[in-house]
């Protein structure tokens, strides 16, 4: 029985990036990155980067789904909104507004996606730290992740890479009390792109 072939996709949507040729891995050495200028002129940037910076101080009030994730009466531990916090800035820049996953468009119109480890490295955290911290907002119903694994065979060994991509819900920016501020800027990028 044959696999059906998948279908053509637009080079600028995000899922796009699952299946796009891998890129070099710069190795993370050098500064990490930070919003611009010009990012932190919009409104919604600086809101969310605030309001994000003092979720360990606000965790009773913002999320609220993110308190008790673990099926039981057990409270959610701090450090979850402390890794959150510290990762609040490189989710921030790698954001793009028109789709809310994180990728860019590259000078051709192609879809990126973000390297998990990169924002890792700029968020101070270990990259399975990180990977904890998505699955429990996706299980909390803030972001939705799309898994996918590509066969790469390099210098005679067959390996499998694997992409996510990461797309931040409307409940997490509502919860936030980020919603008016974001379809704003949703709409702007999206008109502008």
């Amino acid at each position: 029985m044959s696999k059906p072939a998948h279908k053509l996709r637009q080079p600028a949507f995000p899922t796009a990036g699952l299946s796009a040729a891998a890129r070099h891995n710069p190795g993370y050495s050098g500064p990490s990155r930070e919003l611009t200028e010009a990012q932190l002129k919009l409104p919604f940037f600086r809101k969310a980067l605030e309001c994000l910076k003092s979720i360990p101080q606000t965790r009773f009030k913002l999320l609220p789904r993110l308190i008790r994730t673990n099926g039981n009466e057990r409270i959610t531990r701090i450090e979850v909104y402390h890794n959150l916090a510290a990762a609040a800035e490189p989710i921030l820049v790698r954001l793009d507004l028109a789709t809310g996953v994180l990728g860019w468009l590259d000078e051709a119109g192609n879809f990126r996606l973000n390297n998990q480890k990169g924002l890792a490295y700029d968020a101070g955290l270990r990259p399975a730290t990180l990977n904890r911290l998505f699955k429990l907002l996706e299980r909390a119903g803030y972001l939705s992740r799309r898994v996918e694994r590509i066969a790469v065979r390099e210098h005679g060994v067959q390996l499998v890479r694997t992409r996510v991509m990461i797309r931040f819900t409307e409940l997490f920016w509502r919860h936030l009390r980020l919603s008016f501020a974001h379809t704003l800027a949703r709409k702007a990028a999206r008109k502008k792109r």
